[in-house]
């Protein structure tokens, strides 16, 4: 399955399991808008810099929480590409 494919809940239990990055997903989600936008034209403006960068933001309190055991102590969707 690609990353772009995962559910909500599925992508949240790999980024909090350290199986995937908040970056991997945003890229993944970013590289599946580019390849169909075209034929679905869902979006008037794509951002992907910011998103790469609150990407980076959220891997980092990830990582931190996964070290520290907070991990249930953070926001549910911490990490998640929402477009």
């Amino acid at each position: 399955m690609s990353l772009h494919e995962l559910t909500i809940h599925e992508a949240r239990d790999l980024l909090r399991g350290g199986e995937v990055t908040s970056r991997e997903l945003t890229e993944a989600i970013l590289d599946r808008i580019l390849a169909v936008d075209n034929e679905i034209k869902a979006y008037l403006c794509l951002m992907p810099e910011p998103a790469l960068a609150d990407a980076q933001r959220a891997d980092e309190l990830l990582v931190a929480a996964r070290r520290d055991g907070h991990s249930k102590d953070l926001p549910a969707l911490l990490g998640i590409p929402l477009a």
